[in-house]
């Protein structure tokens, strides 16, 4: 078991690309942090181990623990009751806007960020080629992201 923040995630993907790294599930962690946090268990973890791992994960993914978050102007990291979660403006305004993540890897902007400066270089200079394979890489990138 690991506990652990994006930045984290984001190093065991880039160790996963380069054939290094290993298979982990993670899961969203409560409490306070202006990062977000995941709970995984390593691949090898000891089967002895496995039973108090998830138990913890029960634990702070409990209902009535996630429900305590929104009671201190937190937003949980599990599914609560709609009319609980209405109750709160924030999580009214952004509803629509967390339903579906503008950005599904976030990681990509970080392993392509030099050939976008290159590509948009190239763009801004007239490069009709540079501008089409910007516009693709950016689409990767940005689900709804539209050049005019």
């Amino acid at each position: 078991m690991a506990l652990g923040d994006i930045r984290d995630a984001g190093d065991l993907d880039r160790l996963q690309s380069a054939g290094k790294g290993f298979t982990y599930r993670a899961w969203p962690a409560g409490g306070y942090t202006d990062l977000v946090q995941y709970l995984a268990i390593a691949r090898d973890t000891e089967e002895r181990k496995l039973p108090y791992i998830k138990a913890y994960f029960e634990l702070i993914l409990r209902a009535d623990h996630q429900a305590g978050l929104i009671d201190t102007g937190l937003l949980p990291s599990t599914t609560l009751k709609e009319e609980k979660m209405g109750d709160i403006a924030i999580v009214a305004a952004l509803q629509g806007a967390l339903e579906e993540p503008l950005v599904p890897n976030a990681f990509l902007y970080q392993r392509y960020r030099d050939e976008l400066a290159s590509l948009a270089q190239r763009t801004l200079s007239g490069d009709r080629a540079a501008k089409k394979d910007l516009e693709g890489r950016v689409k990767e990138l940005v689900v709804t992201f539209q050049i005019q």
